[in-house]
């Protein structure tokens, strides 16, 4: 009887330890797994700064184009236009 106590013990010391190792392995995954999703994320804000950034630059640009200084229909520079409507 003695023998049999001492074999089902060390089956659950072993059975123990297997469980332990089993449970440190998925909180080692868990944990790769929440890291990945952050960087993810982390990368995807970056992208969308990016984008923005880009269609802000765009727009300014449009905006902030050089335009050319009016000449009037005889293509000279204009030194006389009148607003009063004569």
């Amino acid at each position: 009887m003695d023998a049999s106590w001492q074999a089902q013990g060390n089956l659950d010391s072993l059975q123990i330890a297997a469980q332990q190792h089993a449970l440190g392995i998925a909180v080692e995954q868990h944990q790769l797994a929440v890291q990945a999703s952050s960087f993810r994320l982390q990368t995807q804000r970056q992208a969308e700064e990016t984008a923005t950034e880009k269609l802000r630059m765009t727009t300014q640009q449009q905006f902030t184009a050089p335009i050319e200084e009016y000449t009037g229909t005889a293509g000279g520079m204009q030194t006389n236009v009148r607003t009063d409507g004569r």
